[in-house]
């Protein structure tokens, strides 16, 4: 099962920042992509990474670890907010 993570771009690069970048977790983050909808007249933008359910348990370890604010984002998704067939 694949797990898309959305996370705002600032709190994404923080995370990117802070990640090591031989890991497998950069790896995952710079697989990413750019999402921007408008909801009415305002822009969203998110990054998106869509990864299987062990690399979302790899980066939400490493998110703890770090602090991240990002952490209980990809909690959620991992809890089955955003699963993808």
């Amino acid at each position: 099962m694949k797990i898309l993570n959305e996370i705002p771009p600032g709190c994404f690069d923080n995370l990117l920042r802070e990640c090591d970048q031989s890991s497998p977790e950069h790896q995952i983050l710079v697989n990413g992509c750019i999402d921007e909808h408008f909801e009415g007249r305002h822009k969203t933008t998110v990054m998106q990474v869509l990864c299987d359910i062990e690399d979302v348990r790899r980066l939400l370890d490493m998110a703890i670890n770090l602090h991240s604010e990002a952490a209980p984002l990809i909690a959620k998704a991992l809890h089955g907010q955003k699963d993808m067939p």
